[in-house]
């Protein structure tokens, strides 16, 4: 039988723990619920054969690296590849949202800040770590409220992390999209609009009978994630994985970024949808 492993924090987060817990055992799927240190070690010795996990990076990554002999925990989970300076040049070209920006250490960052301003034209700034292991969140960089933009940053952030720093943009809204590396979009959520998460009621592109109910800028989003998909998809190990789609207050619509399923909250997206695609990619 098909097993997940689910982070019981990552399940907590979720705004549809109820409809995700009830896909799973809807498509025949058992699963095993874990938060403790103590309760993950019990889980790690013996997971039923040919598991996936999904939760927090912490959590994916400590399955990883117990993974039992004669066992299998498979993920959707390549911390190799899910770089911004690895998947960036891969294609999609105008349509990254930080297309126009340098890659630099952290403690060059803050060293020539005034140059990276005048390079850019503005003194405002998004700073973001290179990794998808998020070492930090996104972060403003902006001329004034320097101190407290890097306050928020101290001691979350080494000198030598390699961060991707680009121009200030304006974004009206955030959309989540579930894709295969095949070019298949699985489903899809608005997560975020004018500077705050929507309401959980209002996340899911999709009716109760799990159809694609869409307006324009849906539309518009979802258009981006298919060709994402078919281009980006072929270039990474995972078989499935995330595509982040902004639309700015100019209208235009742009990539965020690729992040990984097994440590992606869902939001609105169809559960049932995401987890039929998990049991047929890996079962």
């Amino acid at each position: 039988m098909a097993h997940v492993l689910i982070d019981q924090a990552w399940l907590h987060g979720e705004t549809r723990s109820r409809n995700i817990i009830r896909a799973i055992k809807k498509l025949g799927m058992s699963y095993t619920l874990s938060s403790t240190t103590r309760s993950l070690q019990r889980t790690i010795k013996n997971p039923p054969y040919g598991s996936f996990a999904i939760g927090s990076i912490p959590f994916i990554r400590t399955q990883l690296r117990y993974r039992p002999v004669g066992g299998e925990t498979h993920t959707c989970f390549d911390d190799t590849i899910h770089y911004y300076s690895r998947y960036n040049p891969l294609g999609m070209g105008d349509y990254w949202l930080n297309r126009d920006y340098v890659l630099l250490p952290f403690a060059e960052v803050q060293r020539r800040l005034e140059l990276l301003w005048q390079a850019f034209g503005t003194n405002k700034l998004i700073l973001k770590p290179d990794s998808g292991l998020k070492i930090f969140e996104v972060q403003t960089l902006d001329a004034e409220s320097l101190n407290e933009d890097f306050e928020r940053l101290d001691g979350k952030v080494s000198p030598s992390s390699l961060c991707v720093v680009s121009p200030y943009q304006k974004i009206h809204q955030e959309f989540r999209f579930v894709v295969s590396a095949k070019g298949e979009v699985i489903s899809g959520s608005r997560y975020w609009r004018e500077g705050q998460l929507v309401a959980p009621g209002a996340q899911s592109l999709h009716s109760k009978f799990g159809n694609w109910m869409l307006d324009n800028p849906a539309k518009e989003a979802l258009s981006l994630a298919s060709d994402a998909s078919k281009i980006l998809g072929p270039e990474l190990h995972d078989p499935l994985f995330v595509v982040d789609i902004a639309e700015l207050t100019s209208g235009e619509f742009r990539i965020i970024e690729l992040n990984c399923l097994s440590t992606s909250g869902l939001y609105g997206c169809h559960p049932e949808h995401v987890f039929r695609a998990i049991k047929e990619s890996f079962f």
